[in-house]
């Protein structure tokens, strides 16, 4: 897995696809909640709202925290099944005078 690279106090837009097992973009069955953890699996910011673009697809904006550290993004929800769904990612935020 490669880790996108911000800055501290960034906002962020993300957006996830969410497929069937036939390959097919799916909605859930309500639009996935956003939180960012830290390395340490704490909940590290508010959950951000995120919102429907089109079928199967989500979108919200994440404000990164002030301290520089490898976090992970989650999508997390539920399928129309009932079956949990979540897709993480890792993120590097850095200080903006960081290289």
């Amino acid at each position: 897995m490669t880790a996108a690279i911000y800055q501290t106090g960034d906002t962020i837009q993300v957006t996830d696809r969410f497929y069937s097992f036939a390959g097919v973009l799916t909605d859930l069955s309500a639009v996935p909640a956003v939180k960012l953890y830290a390395a340490d699996k704490t909940t590290v910011s508010a959950t951000a709202t995120s919102f429907k673009i089109s079928t199967g697809t989500y979108r919200a904006y994440v404000t990164l925290p002030a301290t520089e550290g490898i976090y992970f993004l989650a999508f997390e929800g539920t399928a129309t099944d009932t079956t949990p769904v979540n897709h993480r990612e890792a993120i590097v935020v850095k200080f903006a005078s960081s290289t």
